[in-house]
């Protein structure tokens, strides 16, 4: 509710046991969603899809459809995450579904990202490539497109058959060539699909100009594209020197 990802369920734990004697069927779906989001925070998969699984269990006679879309697309992350890729397809497509009843179709566009960031993930390159054109023919807030056009780009340099100079026209013309939603991300794959069209001097002004602000980012992976980068250039002890 105030956007803290809590890791320990001493908070969450008593409003369980309570609404799941006493509450309505939405309130005990929210209270088993909500532990079972702590749990996930903790990287305890286990007990968070189990309570997931609860919540979901409540949905028969719950009317709150954006609050179960909300609740399948968690589970599908824990899909994701154990490579059950079936069951994750099957549930973005069920949260696709909830939100369009519940008539929020700006997580309907959402789920359409998850759907081709799923294409990815099973190397459906051509049906990722058709989702990512549906989504860029509708409208979406900025900020929102901006993560779209980052992980279409990141797919054109990386699927078999690359695409860098399709990775750099989405920058330069929908990013203002990284001046909005910079990221050790976006840097990389713009710097990589820069390097890959022998734009080596460029590529390497754009890493020089974010790098030191990027590298203090917790859990950032520009050292990944640096790696893919070195390794292209054929400098395989600098590829590997960007891992360690």
């Amino acid at each position: 509710k105030n956007y803290i990802d809590l890791t320990s369920d001493s908070l969450i734990a008593p409003a369980v046991a309570y609404y799941s004697r006493h509450g309505t069927a939405d309130e005990k779906m929210k209270a088993y969603y909500y532990q079972g989001r702590v749990y996930q925070n903790a990287k305890n998969y286990d007990a968070a899809f189990l309570s997931f699984s609860k919540s979901e269990e409540c949905m028969d006679q719950s009317t709150d459809d954006r609050q179960k879309g909300i609740i399948y697309i968690a589970q599908s992350y824990l899909y994701g995450i154990r490579y059950h890729f079936d069951q994750q397809k099957k549930y973005i497509d069920l949260a696709k579904i909830a939100y369009a009843r519940a008539g929020d179709y700006e997580r309907v566009q959402l789920c359409q990202v998850e759907e081709a960031l799923y294409y990815q993930t099973t190397l459906d390159w051509k049906r990722a490539d058709s989702v990512y054109q549906s989504i860029l023919r509708t409208e979406f807030d900025e900020r929102s497109m901006l993560t779209v056009y980052s992980h279409y780009a990141r797919m054109l340099v990386l699927q078999p058959i690359q695409e860098p100079a399709r990775a750099r026209e989405i920058f330069e013309k929908h990013c203002g060539v990284l001046d909005a939603g910079v990221s050790a991300s976006t840097i990389g794959v713009y710097a990589y699909a820069l390097v890959l069209l022998g734009e080596d001097d460029l590529a390497n002004q754009q890493i020089a100009r974010y790098k030191d602000s990027l590298m203090r980012i917790r859990g950032n992976d520009l050292d990944y594209w640096l790696y893919l980068i070195e390794k292209h250039r054929g400098n395989l002890s600098s590829a590997l020197a960007s891992l360690e």
